[in-house]
């Protein structure tokens, strides 16, 4: 849940603030042409996919970090039982 906050709530508040700038520039259609609206859809546009495409990797960084974080948790506990049985087999051939 921390990472998950970590990350997403960053990347929400850039994808506000590009979706401001998007409000802006049609906005400014009304104001300054048609022109100069455009090339600002078309940044803000951009802007959006790169966020998209961080967001993504992000949250595919997070996963795989949970799952090795996992993994390794499940092997230590598999490391402590094999020993424990190696320790009751020793104590029971004694």
């Amino acid at each position: 849940l921390r990472t998950a906050l970590e990350v997403t709530i960053p990347l929400w508040k850039s994808q506000m603030a590009a979706a401001l700038g998007l409000a802006r520039a049609t906005d400014s259609l009304k104001t300054r042409g048609f022109r100069d609206a455009e090339r600002g859809l078309r940044e803000g546009t951009k802007q959006l996919h790169r966020q998209a495409d961080a967001y993504a990797r992000a949250s595919q960084k997070s996963k795989q970090e949970q799952a090795e974080k996992i993994a390794g948790e499940l092997l230590a506990e598999l490391s402590a039982i094999e020993q424990e049985l190696k320790t009751r087999g020793t104590q029971a051939q004694a």
